[in-house]
């Protein structure tokens, strides 16, 4: 009678009125300093929420760790934002229609950051890109396939995606200025580029872990 997540029902004595309680999960971002990086024992260092009590996920930090990008549900859909790495002026990055925005990406440079548009459904999920302090968003793919951002190359001009175009889970990369997407690995996904730019590493078949040159 009173939706998900409720429990513990007290009636009132006149037996008009139900009480109840209601469980809320909420998914942070903190920071903390890393363990062996240096960092002094103050309070800088201790534990801090930076991002504002909502459902949020996927927290990635800018290149030069000033600026952090996460998704949220705290305007009421799932998008980007962005704060400095303290949590201080948080702004909302995206405004994709419901249900929104997944999995920023910041580029290598620090000027954009990559996301995946789920707004028009299953089955059509898109990578997109766009300015890291605003402005609109470019659709990088299409069709009625299921796009989901992974990765920038580490030279800045590829955004890895997993897609199930094929019909099994591929990996595929998509040129950050546009253009046609290029199969990289015929069956896996979740890929992880080499530092020096020659190899993809990915989840592949049999669970193990495969590589394919970029």
């Amino acid at each position: 009678v009173a939706g998900n997540g409720v429990f513990f029902p007290a009636v009132s004595r006149g037996g008009h009125r139900l009480a109840y309680s209601q469980g809320v999960v909420e998914f942070n971002v903190w920071r903390v300093a890393a363990p062996g990086g240096g960092a002094r024992p103050d309070a800088e260092a201790a534990p801090m929420r930076i991002s504002r009590p909502s459902m949020t996920h996927h927290p990635i930090f800018s290149p030069d760790s000033q600026k952090v990008a996460w998704e949220s549900i705290y305007s009421g859909s799932t998008q980007v934002w962005v704060s400095h790495s303290d949590g201080s002026q948080p702004f909302q990055l995206t405004h994709v229609d419901p249900p929104g925005a997944l999995e920023p990406l910041w580029s290598p440079d620090g000027r954009q950051i990559a996301f995946t548009d789920i707004s028009q459904g299953l089955g059509h999920y898109y990578v997109c890109v766009m300015g890291a302090d605003g402005g609109a968003a470019r659709r990088l793919t299409a069709g009625d396939f299921n796009d989901i951002a992974r990765k920038w190359s580490r030279d800045g001009r590829w955004i890895y995606f997993d897609s199930n175009r094929g019909g099994g889970e591929t990996i595929w990369k998509t040129a950050a200025g546009g253009g046609e997407p290029v199969l990289v690995a015929p069956s896996g996904g979740w890929p992880a580029e080499s530092l020096d730019g020659r190899f993809l590493y990915y989840n592949g078949p049999q669970e193990s872990v495969w590589k394919v040159p970029t």
